[in-house]
């Protein structure tokens, strides 16, 4: 959990420190592009974050989580019989609908304009 000290010398709980409890696929690059596109510090203090801010943060990170490729890497090793997998994660379809559920409510308790996923068919002639 990354946490900053104050002046006083004692850890203040920071917006990038909430935005990684969300999940632990949450990455530092997550936490980046949900601070640019909000236009908020990952070094800022949570508590000083309006109730909107911390809101749409946590909403857009929502979002971002929902558009993460559906599994991961894993790293097999294999000896003759023996192998062994490590690493690696999937992403559900109910993992991604709630994701997609919460990023809309959080949205609209703000009347924010949403971002919805684009659905591209291709055809064969």
């Amino acid at each position: 959990m990354s946490m900053i000290c104050n002046t006083e010398g004692t850890s203040v709980y920071t917006l990038g420190s909430f935005l990684k409890g969300i999940s632990p696929l949450v990455t530092d690059e997550g936490v980046a592009y949900v601070c640019a596109k909000r236009r908020l510090e990952s070094t800022s203090p949570y508590y000083t974050l309006t109730e909107r801010d911390s809101d749409l943060a946590e909403g857009t990170m929502y979002y971002w989580l929902s558009n993460l490729p559906v599994g991961g890497s894993t790293e097999k090793v294999s000896d003759g019989g023996w192998s062994h997998s490590e690493g690696g994660w999937t992403v559900s379809k109910a993992n991604i609908e709630e994701w997609m559920r919460k990023y809309r409510l959080l949205f609209g308790k703000w009347e924010e304009e949403l971002l919805d996923k684009s659905v591209i068919r291709i055809i064969n002639f």
